[in-house]
């Protein structure tokens, strides 16, 4: 347990920016798919409470994805802070614990006491 706290507890510089390209590059597949049933209208966007369909639900789409994907990204980023911070406290636990336990139980510190 000691070693994974250990090594999964630093967390890297560019986490948003890496959220955000993945989260884009993942939500592309979805926005082509919803784009094509838009323009057949098979799938209505939903635009000031009317459903909207061709070129202008595509446009639509295109232009609300990337606040989609910065809210996603945004969630996900506080997510991995809040279990980063977890992970920082349970570090900081172990290293109390296991720096006690040293100091305690050293043979040599309890020679030099008696």
């Amino acid at each position: 347990m000691e070693k994974i706290i250990n090594k999964y507890s630093e967390l890297p510089k560019d986490t948003f920016k890496w959220i955000l390209v993945t989260l884009s590059f993942g939500y592309l597949p979805f926005l082509i798919l919803q784009i094509i049933l838009t323009l057949f209208e098979i799938f209505p966007v939903n635009l000031n409470n009317q459903d909207t369909y061709g070129i202008k639900g595509a446009i639509v789409l295109i232009l609300f994805s990337p606040f989609i994907v910065i809210i996603m990204s945004f969630s996900v980023w506080v997510y991995i802070i809040f279990g980063n911070l977890v992970l920082k406290s349970l570090k900081k636990y172990y290293e109390k614990k296991s720096s006690t336990f040293y100091f305690i139980y050293n043979t040599n510190y309890c020679s030099e006491i008696f």
